[in-house]
Order: C-alpha cells, then sequence, then structure tokens
C-alpha cells in the first residue's frame, strides 16, 4: 500500500447508530487513529447517538434521519450529502450503512471501504443474498480477524486480493492504568456484551450451576432483547442471586476494574474486542474457542479457551482460575504485555491511514 501523504483525504463513515456496541466503539477509536492527512466525517442514519460525544473535536457529525426520508429518495439524499462534504472515500459499516451508503456513493462516483466487523451466522437470508450481489461496489474490504476473512470469501463470494486484515486496536492508557485484579472472596467474574445469542450468557448460567462450592459473583454488562429471558433463566436455575444485570456502559474501563476474570462463552465471535479490552486491563480471561477470540486468546498461555457452548467446561476453567491465583495473575500479565504490543490503536490508526491513500490512488 502507498505511502504517499501528499494529499489530504476526507473520509465518510456511514454506520446506522453510534449506539454503544463493538462496530461502534471501533469506530470512534479509529476516527481519531489516523494521522493529519485524515479528515473524517461520521455519519448516522438514525438519530440514536449516545457515543457522537466521544468522538475527537476534529471529527464532524451528522445524522440524515433516515426513517423520515422515503426509500425512493434516499439513495439520491445520501449521494448529495457525499457530494456536499467533498467526501474521497465512502467508508461504510453494518447492514444498512453497507445497503444505502455503497448505492449512494456509487451514483456519486466515491470509492468505498466496507468493513465487516462479525460473523452474521443470524443474519436473515436476504441480507447475505443482497451482500453477495453488492460486493463489487467496494473497492476494499476490511476484516479485524482471519476468521472474517474467511467468512468474506465463503459467505459473501468476496476475492481475497480485496479483503485487507486490520485487527481492531483499542487506546491502552485507560486500561493498563488500572491495578491488578485483588481475586478476593468472592472472586468476581464479568461478562460483558449485548444479550442476544450470540454472546452465549446461558453457557455461564450453566457454568454457575456447577460452581456452587465456589464464592462467585458474576456481573453482566450489556443491553438487549434477551435481558428478560436471560433473568428468567437465571431464576430457573437458582442462580439469579449470584447475578448483577446492568445496562451497556460508555466507560468501560469501570466495569473491568470491578472484575477478576472476564468471561466471553460466545458462540461466535469475529473479532472480540472485549477479549482485548479485558488482557489490557489485566484480566484473566476465559473465552470459547471460536473463530476471532481464538486469534487473540492463547490457551494457558494468556488466557483459557473452552470448547464453544461447553458449560461444564467453562465451569472448570473458572473453578481452575479460583484455586490457582497465582498461575491466573501470570497469565493475565503475559496477555497484557502482548496486547501493549499487538493491540494499540495507533498501529490499526496507521494501517488504515495507509490504506485510504491506497484507494484514491487507485
Amino acid at each position: 500500500m502507498s505511502t504517499q501523504r501528499s494529499k489530504s483525504i476526507h473520509v465518510v463513515h456511514v454506520i446506522p447508530t453510534l449506539n454503544i456496541g463493538g462496530a461502534e466503539r471501533f469506530l470512534v477509536s479509529l476516527v481519531g487513529s489516523t494521522d493529519a492527512s485524515i479528515r473524517h466525517t461520521v455519519v448516522t442514519l438514525w438519530d440514536s447517538a449516545p457515543l457522537a460525544d466521544e468522538l475527537p473535536s476534529t471529527v464532524s457529525y451528522r445524522c440524515v434521519h433516515i426513517n423520515r426520508i422515503s426509500r425512493i429518495k434516499r439513495v439520491q439524499t445520501l449521494a448529495v450529502l457525499f457530494v456536499e462534504l467533498g467526501a474521497d472515500v465512502v467508508h461504510t459499516h453494518l447492514f444498512s450503512a453497507d445497503l444505502w451508503g455503497r448505492l449512494a456513493a456509487r451514483r456519486a462516483n466515491v470509492p468505498v471501504v466496507t468493513t465487516e466487523h462479525n460473523i452474521n451466522v443470524s443474519e436473515p437470508l436476504v441480507w447475505k443474498w443482497i451482500k453477495r450481489c453488492m460486493h463489487n461496489m467496494s473497492r476494499v474490504y476490511t476484516a479485524p480477524s482471519r476468521a472474517i476473512q474467511m467468512y468474506l470469501e465463503q459467505a459473501y463470494h468476496v476475492p481475497s486480493d480485496r479483503i485487507v486484515v486490520i485487527p481492531h486496536g483499542i487506546a491502552l492508557s485507560s486500561f493498563l492504568a488500572l491495578p491488578e485484579p485483588s481475586f478476593v472472596s468472592p472472586c468476581r467474574i464479568g461478562l460483558i456484551g449485548r444479550l442476544v445469542e450470540q454472546k452465549g450468557h446461558k453457557v455461564l448460567i450453566d457454568a454457575l450451576t456447577q460452581l456452587s462450592d465456589v464464592p462467585l459473583q458474576v456481573m453482566c454488562v450489556g443491553s438487549g432483547e434477551r435481558k428478560d429471558a436471560l433473568q428468567t433463566y437465571a431464576k430457573e436455575k437458582g442462580v439469579s442471586e449470584r447475578i448483577v444485570w446492568r445496562e451497556a456502559v460508555q466507560d468501560v474501563s469501570g466495569v473491568y476494574a470491578q472484575c477478576d476474570i472476564v468471561v466471553i462463552p460466545s458462540l461466535w465471535e469475529g473479532f472480540g474486542l472485549v477479549a482485548l479490552e479485558a488482557m489490557a486491563s489485566g484480566r484473566y480471561v476465559i473465552v470459547s474457542n471460536v473463530d476471532g477470540l481464538s486469534e487473540i486468546v492463547a490457551d494457558s498461555q494468556t488466557g483459557a479457551l473452552f470448547p464453544v457452548g461447553d458449560s461444564a467446561a467453562l465451569a472448570g476453567c473458572i473453578r481452575a482460575a479460583v484455586q490457582n491465583v497465582g498461575e491466573s495473575q501470570r497469565r493475565a500479565e503475559r496477555a497484557r504485555k502482548w496486547v501493549s504490543v499487538h493491540g494499540d490503536v495507533a498501529t490499526m490508526g496507521k494501517k488504515y491511514t495507509e490504506l485510504y491513500h491506497s484507494v484514491v490512488s487507485k
């Protein structure tokens, strides 16, 4: 990729919302990490943007209120906006932005970068068909993991030479500043993620039924449509008194400060931003051996992996971590060192800067 910096480039990002989620937090980090040759504008389709306050002051923010625009006018409205903004690159994130953003960018004759953020196991078949039909509208796809690269090739038939793997990075300072966990009884376990099937909350709930003799307190942090069902399930399993439920928060470092162990029992996971943050925070991570998570966590070295959906294996990993605190802390420290080298947002920003220049120069 070109490293030329003679041209200032205006990248217009299109994303459905700036709600508290992995893709949205990635975008906030990205627009603050590229070099001065890249100027960013973030455009949301809907007016739901709690993370907009975290955008750097140099980044412009617009909302198009797409729900107020008839479908037949949406493409033209966005295309006109791209021209008015002087977009050199349109960067799309998540399905509705991929759909309307790419159609509009084609009309405005602006090249598109599309980031695939996840392995979309549960997406509707019609969405998959649309993505297959539209993949040629993106000049470049980016994937944060090899697992997502393979998914793009298999699910959407994107040629491998149009996919660039750029692992997500995080702003390390607030996480590295956290003190080591105390592991004082009861051990504090955190599960941070949307309350959806993908995140595997039931696996942890089932594991708790096998750990009645281990002093534990679980904190589930996240929002989603399965909250009531999960709380009912925990009550039926007799473990509801061991679980505290909290809504998603912007200050995630404060959440990690309240955990000794972070469990990620996802049934599928394209990357695993929570794993990266937890490791940078010095927390011991126990994750399912799936997709992008297995690219981040090294079993018995920087954390523990367990078979997907296996609550007995997860219970065994938690028990071992609590019974051998010294080893858990050593693994967590190795994880923290690994993230400080491989997970810095500055590295991600440098790679995206090069990518944008490469796209414009073609």
